[in-house]
């Protein structure tokens, strides 16, 4: 899978099966839309192609000023790279695009750009200045296209449709298991290790403090079992996600305690996948309440893992 950035891209023009979206988080329904475009393109030798973009438009248009993202473009396109994509291109959703009508949109990109010979399209994705584009106008207006189209279905789970927006209601609300069916894999979040208080050494639990993409959404506040990635190293552990109001703090943090770990990993990256929700978090009366807390935080979530290995 070849990547590209920017808004200025030539591909070579045998022709392509495309699809255009946000695909934050890539769930299950995004899994199966791209499943097809790679179906429809080797079937026809075409360039199978996903058109996203380097940070959501919410974002770029100043809608969303805090914590979004299911998956920035790091960690999407590392979720990318196991289908078997031709391109994957990450459009800059800076002011001419953003204020580019649906009509040029499909000129410039879809026809020029990436010679579409059949789009496929989520069925409630929307492009163009003011999200004036759609399936349905894709539809009426076919004829002027040299392109065929195929409108995707939702795909369900427990008889919800399956959206980004679904998930992140879902993280927001603690209800992990539930969003982790609809992506079809653990949330997981990608994070340097950087220096904290070194307050869980003294609490008998040393923890590694994440810096994450600023956009990045966190799960809701609490403690989790989850499974640490160090390179290709897998490991087990307790991460807490949240401020710490037993020493009043401010800033949301996550903190991840490996177990049976100590080496020193200051600047390293980990990617934390977050398996199941514990407790949400507590305040506590002081440092030997929180640290007999964390103890049982720890055996809860050993046991958990020797019930699921």
């Amino acid at each position: 899978m070849k990547i590209i950035t920017g808004n200025e891209f030539d591909i070579n023009s045998r022709g392509s099966v495309v699809t255009v979206g946000g695909f934050d988080g890539i769930h299950i329904g995004h899994q199966a839309l791209i499943d097809e475009v790679v179906r429809c393109a080797r079937w026809r030798d075409y360039n199978a192609v996903l058109l996203t973009f380097e940070t959501h438009p919410r974002i770029a248009l100043g809608r969303e000023k805090g914590p979004f993202l299911l998956s920035p473009i790091e960690e999407k396109v590392e979720i990318l790279r196991a289908f078997d994509l031709d391109y994957a291109i990450f459009l800059t959703p800076d002011k001419e695009l953003l204020n580019t009508d649906r009509e040029e949109f499909v000129k410039k990109f879809l026809i020029e750009k990436l010679h579409t010979r059949r789009l496929i399209l989520g069925f409630n994705h929307h492009f163009g200045k003011g999200r004036a584009g759609s399936a349905v106008y894709l539809a009426r207006t076919i004829e002027k296209w040299n392109f065929s189209l195929t409108v995707f279905p939702p795909v369900y789970v427990e008889g919800e449709i399956v959206s980004s927006s679904k998930i992140r209601e879902l993280l927001r609300a603690g209800e992990l298991e539930r969003a982790n069916k609809m992506l079809g894999r653990p949330y997981s979040l990608i994070g340097e290790v950087v220096e904290g208080l070194k307050l869980g050494r003294k609490l008998g639990a040393p923890t590694a403090n994440l810096k994450v993409h600023p956009y990045k959404l966190l799960p809701a506040n609490g403690v989790y079992a989850v499974i640490v990635w160090l390179g290709n190293e897998l490991f087990k552990g307790v991460a807490s996600v949240g401020v710490r109001p037993t020493i009043n703090g401010k800033h949301l943090l996550t903190e991840v305690h490996i177990f049976d770990f100590d080496r020193d990993i200051y600047g390293s990256t980990l990617k934390v996948e977050f398996i199941k929700f514990i407790r949400p978090e507590k305040k506590f009366s002081g440092l030997e309440e929180l640290k007999s807390a964390i103890s049982r935080d720890i055996e809860t979530v050993k046991e958990f893992f020797i019930q699921h290995p």
